[in-house]
């Protein structure tokens, strides 16, 4: 046998092994060269991003961060921050959406104002918080248009 394929000979299976011994090796154990991980026959799960549910996270992490401006308002930092929080879901449906210049650039000016609004919050300075809520609040519409 050469260097490489040991652990695709037939008397190398074991019934220990994972996955479908028809396949392809991806590990064999060292020394004896007996296969102990085969490729499974079962289709991938992230061969490509699911893009409507995405979008319905995108849709749902929006519509968390719509009651900022009440937040702002009554001066809860806290739940702000708290709040802010919840925007990885967004940034996490946004970079599976966004696929052409012009809605990177609309969803970084969404995650700027975003940012604005935790710095805002941090400092506890509601006027710029309100500002880039403002920002925000026109922002993304334009986002949810481009991603439809």
């Amino acid at each position: 046998a050469k260097a490489g394929t040991f652990a695709n000979m037939d008397g190398s299976k074991s019934s220990m092994a994972a996955g479908d011994a028809s396949n392809a090796c991806l590990f064999a154990q060292p020394g004896s060269g007996i296969c102990m991980v085969y490729e499974s026959s079962e289709p991938k799960l992230y061969s490509t991003p699911d893009q409507r549910a995405a979008l319905e996270k995108l849709r749902a992490a929006a519509e968390k961060l719509s009651g900022l401006g009440e937040l702002i308002a009554s001066s809860r930092w806290t739940a702000i921050s708290q709040l802010l929080g919840g925007s990885r879901d967004l940034r996490e449906a946004v970079g599976f959406l966004t696929d052409d210049d012009v809605s990177k650039k609309a969803a970084k000016k969404v995650f700027l104002d975003l940012d604005g609004v935790a710095l805002g919050a941090s400092k506890r300075d509601g006027k710029a918080a309100q500002l880039y809520f403002a920002s925000y609040s026109r922002d993304m519409p334009e986002l949810l248009k481009l991603l439809r």
